[in-house]
């Protein structure tokens, strides 16, 4: 059983991408169990390709499924088809991960939160903050349009 899914929907930056995957990776998380879904949504390049290698380079095994899709079905889209390949196991993960695929954990986030959210069941999703790489933090949100 996996308790944390964790969804990285890639276009065009596999590079990016893979450092985000062995950053999950690379973690305890607790102990929990994590597998990562990795889709390449259709991007120009051969990002596809460079995802397979990696895959057996770094021995990923049956800890990272890749999703080799042909057509861009922007970002929701591309959450989605990995949301319903999820919502038609037979057991479900418990806790489902955004990942950015430019971004990286530095810490146990995907513990951190999920311990949060089992203290807390009236959550029912959460954001992270973002980080500058040198740690200052800044703004994610964009602002709500207005008659101004």
């Amino acid at each position: 059983m996996t308790d944390v899914s964790v969804i990285v929907v890639n276009y065009g930056t596999a590079d990016l991408s893979i450092i985000g995957v062995q950053s999950v990776l690379d973690r305890d998380h607790g102990g929990r169990p994590v597998e990562v879904h990795l889709l390449d949504n259709g991007s120009p390049g051969d990002d596809a390709a460079v995802f397979e290698r990696a895959h057996t380079e770094r021995g990923w095994g049956d800890r990272v499924i890749l999703y080799p899709e042909r057509t861009n079905h922007g970002f929701a889209g591309g959450n989605n088809i990995v949301l319903d390949a999820l919502a038609n196991r037979a057991t479900r993960p418990e806790f489902v991960f955004l990942l950015n695929p430019d971004a990286q954990l530095e810490n146990e986030a995907i513990d951190i939160l999920a311990r949060t959210l089992e203290a807390e069941p009236q959550i029912g999703f959460a954001g992270a903050g973002v980080c500058k790489p040198d740690g200052v933090a800044v703004t994610a949100a964009f602002r709500f349009p207005n008659a101004a």
